[in-house]
């Protein structure tokens, strides 16, 4: 009975994993990108830093929704916050977008000057752990991850008198596991592309990425400020 109560654990927090990491935001673009340059381990710092982050907040939603809290709670806080919440992701979508467009041009820069002495791409590393931050924070700015996740939990309709540290395993896995599934889903879709437009350089991709990043940056401030 008790495995069977875990299971079930288990595969909420696996489901809630696909549905939260699927959409196509800011943070899947990065690990098509990061993909795309073949940055296995930036790739891989990145991805943890999604995982873990979302791992928490989940647990943390499900210690609210357990504790019976009003989802007045959170809806009230995401009304009376809302526009520092969406100044933070306004600002991480600028961020992430003019770094895209910084590395285009060092990219071409460097692939210009290496024309003539290889006829492959350098592969640069950048920072780990500044891949890891950018995980957390890309993750933790998105607004509506927390009212998600307690909405989530809420729904399950789960109640049992189980000790929560039991619990802490398999909803951690099972978000891990539903991340791990989506990122596997969008490395497929990097490798169509990469397959398909092979022929074009990813540093023009990334620019192109990098100034749509910073276009829907500026109409989501406008809407914000203004709607």
């Amino acid at each position: 009975m008790f495995i069977d109560v875990l299971f079930i654990y288990f595969a909420a927090a696996l489901l809630g994993g696909l549905v939260s990491t699927s959409p196509p935001g800011p943070l899947n673009i990065q690990l098509i990108i990061l993909y795309l340059k073949k940055q296995k381990k930036n790739l891989f710092a990145f991805q943890t830093g999604i995982i873990l982050t979302d791992a928490v907040v989940c647990f943390i939603a499900y210690l609210m929704a357990d504790q019976t809290l009003h989802a007045e709670f959170i809806l009230n806080f995401q009304k009376k916050h809302s526009i520092f919440l969406n100044i933070i992701f306004i600002l991480f979508i600028l961020i992430l977008g003019l770094t895209f467009v910084f590395n285009s041009k060092k990219n071409a820069v460097r692939l210009e000057s290496n024309l003539y002495s290889s006829d492959k791409t350098p592969i640069e590393e950048t920072n780990l752990i500044s891949s890891f931050i950018k995980g957390i924070v890309g993750t933790l700015t998105i607004p509506s991850l927390l009212p998600f996740w307690y909405l989530w939990w809420i729904g399950q309709d789960i109640s049992d008198d189980y000790p929560v540290e039991y619990l802490i395993l398999p909803i951690f896995l099972g978000v891990y596991i539903g991340d791990v599934a989506i990122f596997k889903l969008y490395r497929l879709l990097a490798y169509g592309l990469n397959k398909k437009f092979m022929q074009i350089k990813i540093y023009k991709v990334e620019a192109f990425v990098g100034y749509l990043l910073i276009l829907s940056a500026a109409i989501l401030l406008f809407k914000t400020l203004y709607f």
